[in-house]
């Protein structure tokens, strides 16, 4: 990749692209290590598996990483950084880089699903939830579909867990430690807003009458965290308690925090769980959503008629008369003269 930040070029783009699939990373990782399993016994090379794995599996979507700062402060910041102008800045830079791209290639209609890991999902909720973005981010908003959440801490009512995790997270990175714990709690209230207004951004995609529904799918690690040389237990980075929105039935993924996103080869149970529920939903955006059953309905003439004492004995004596968009125009129950001869059976 010739960029780390951004959404720099497709991991895949077919011809026959229906939907995007949007991957974002979380703290201190990047638009690849973050996705990347590395080489182990069963694995003797690396895998970036948003490219390696994914195209054989969601083969009509074109997939794409988005990369932004994702320092500690970014999430957490102190006094000198602004938390007004981190996670916002993140989230307008990943709306408006979409906007840009879908623009360029024409495809500002297609379908988004977003699949993120960690705080990166904040990044991704936040997007969604503003209430004063522009009309591009609107339209980007509107457009999305699913999003599927791997580990973010969506425990958006109690401070003090969130400023723990956001000790546990930062652990995975830096020397960060609990006498730090108390500013971290002072400092996540923007992280609690967040979740706030993404869960009322639910709601209200829910109760439309557009009938514009988000699809929302939480995974929650099921392995202890290890830290350091002597690998020291910090337990469960975020726990399903936290990981899953209210409402939500959360799926395990049995790997560690930093792990639950790496996934070196196709039977890794967490990979086909995630590729599982992206196919699901890429094949449910190709059926006509509910309201566009219904518009198809109500674009439907329904006659019901008959015909009697035809001087000519020509034409069509029909009980019922049917005009849809996918069949045209029918006579049902009806019988067709034609100069006398008479032919049984709907015309059409």
């Amino acid at each position: 990749m010739a960029t780390s930040t951004g959404l720099g070029g497709a991991l895949s783009d077919p011809l026959n692209a229906t939907t995007d699939i949007v991957f974002v990373h979380g703290l201190g990782g990047d638009r690849v290590r973050t996705w990347t399993a590395v080489p182990s016994e069963d694995n003797p090379e690396a895998v970036f598996w948003p490219k390696e794995l994914l195209p054989e599996v969601c083969k009509a979507a074109r997939i794409l990483s988005f990369g932004y700062d994702a320092s500690f402060a970014q999430f957490w910041p102190g006094q000198d950084v602004p938390v007004e102008t981190t996670i916002d800045d993140h989230s307008t830079s990943l709306f408006q880089n979409l906007a840009g791209l879908r623009s360029e290639t024409s495809s500002t209609k297609r379908p988004i699903i977003f699949v993120a890991h960690s705080l990166g999902g904040l990044v991704v909720a936040n997007a969604l939830a503003r209430q004063n973005a522009d009309a591009a981010s609107q339209a980007i908003g509107n457009a999305t579909k699913g999003a599927i959440f791997l580990g973010t801490p969506f425990e958006g009512s109690d401070l003090a867990k969130l400023g723990k995790i956001g000790v546990q997270i930062a652990s995975l990175f830096s020397s960060t430690n609990e006498h730090k714990l108390k500013d971290l709690q002072r400092r996540s209230q923007k992280v609690t807003e967040i979740t706030r207004g993404f869960l009322k951004y639910l709601r209200v995609r829910d109760q439309s009458e557009s009938r514009n529904f988000l699809d929302v799918a939480c995974f929650f690690e099921e392995y202890q965290t290890r830290v350091g040389p002597l690998r020291q237990k910090i337990g469960l980075v975020v726990d399903k308690e936290s990981a899953v929105i209210p409402g939500i039935d959360g799926q395990p993924i049995p790997a560690s925090h930093s792990n639950m996103c790496k996934f070196g080869f196709v039977e890794h149970a967490g990979f086909r769980s995630v590729s599982a529920k992206l196919c699901q939903w890429i094949t449910a955006l190709k059926s006509p959503s509910s309201a566009e059953a219904d518009q198809l309905k109500k674009s439907a003439i329904n006659i019901s008629a008959v015909i009697e004492n035809n001087p000519n004995n020509q034409g069509v004596i029909m009980g019922g008369f049917n005009v849809t968009k996918e069949n045209g125009v029918s006579a049902i129950g009806s019988q067709t003269y034609y100069y006398g001869s008479r032919l049984d059976g709907p015309s059409k």
